[in-house]
């Protein structure tokens, strides 16, 4: 496990990507009623009826999420510096944890998943699957059964996966999860974690695909919003147009508002356009009413999950980069 230090460079980096968010500016939790929600979207959406239309309300969607996550000027791409460890092999695919470097001296963590069968160059599709929020330390985060399900069939169906660790949950532990910044943190990681399953010879870089559920819808419509290169999106749970995330991660810093202007989660899942995967485009226009509409879409991921899995045994577990500490 990672521990709780940072090189003084890494410490600079993270300080630049963000500053402490104005808590007039920050939208968070449950920020409209439903029918306000669904009011504001109604509205947004009625006068952008042709493409110019809706490509410059995309562009300012992306203008306010780099400049909300103080990332006008993204840091710099330096070297990732892989290193695995660990490697199981299972019927169909295999899977060993693996840590990069996001910015220098701050790691990201997780597990790849591969087919075992021998694949030519750039023939695989390539996947990251975040993890949302679970209280319970023996089943969460990038090791919960549906996590590990959905990865190991997405290889065995012919993927090179990752399953990125939240900071602050997993082996990524040099940042509390509250982490003042961490929403612009995690998203860098995200678009690092692509260039990571790119760095891979078999990784196709015009099949990038990510999804992931509640925390992970949120890190999922939010890098395909800023990140061209993911052409299939699936973000589900809370892609909503009233509840604007309750943890720092998701709206810890003004990335919805800027003056009066407020951009829902359904605005910014919407600008993914025809790169979102049709299964989950009914929650754009919709305000996520109420419990049913999130149990619908939870029992949705996980039952895509479930009719995917060839195998059903434990054998996965937990594959961790160490066990007490980084080598």
């Amino acid at each position: 496990m990672i521990q709780k230090t940072l090189p003084a460079l890494a410490c600079l980096m993270l300080a630049a990507i963000a500053l402490p968010a104005q808590n007039t500016q920050l939208c968070q939790g449950a920020y409209y009623t439903e029918e306000q929600g669904a009011q504001k979207l109604a509205k947004v959406q009625a006068p952008i009826n042709t493409f110019i239309k809706w490509r410059a309300h995309a562009d300012s969607i992306k203008r306010q999420l780099r400049a909300g996550m103080e990332m006008t000027i993204p840091p710099e791409k330096t070297p990732l510096n892989p290193k695995y460890r660990n490697k199981q092999t299972f019927d169909g695919y295999t899977v060993e944890a693996v840590i990069f470097e996001s910015l220098p001296g701050f790691y990201v963590t997780g597990n790849l998943y591969r087919p075992t069968a021998a694949a030519a160059p750039k023939s695989l599709a390539a996947i990251v699957c975040p993890h949302g929020h679970w209280d319970q330390p023996e089943d969460y985060g990038r090791f919960r059964a549906d996590m590990q399900y959905r990865c190991a069939s997405f290889a065995k169906m012919g993927a090179v996966v990752f399953s990125i660790d939240m900071i602050g949950y997993g082996e990524s532990q040099q940042l509390d999860h509250e982490y003042r910044n961490g929403v612009a943190i995690q998203t860098w990681n995200m678009m690092r974690s692509i260039d990571f399953l790119l760095s891979l010879p078999e990784a196709d870089p015009e099949r990038v695909a990510v999804t992931g559920a509640s925390g992970g819808g949120t890190q999922t419509f939010l890098a395909t919003a800023l990140d061209d290169r993911i052409k299939v999106s699936i973000p589900v749970v809370q892609v909503s147009a009233h509840f604007f995330g309750g943890c720092m991660c998701e709206s810890g810093m003004p990335i919805h508002r800027t003056g009066d202007k407020v951009f829902s989660n359904a605005e910014i899942a919407e600008k993914t356009g025809q790169r979102t995967h049709p299964m989950s485009s009914f929650l754009f226009y919709s305000t996520c009413t109420g419990c049913t509409a999130r149990e619908k879409t939870s029992r949705m991921h996980t039952s895509v999950a479930k009719a995917t899995t060839m195998a059903r045994t434990r054998d996965w577990q937990r594959t961790t980069f160490s066990q007490n500490t980084w080598g």
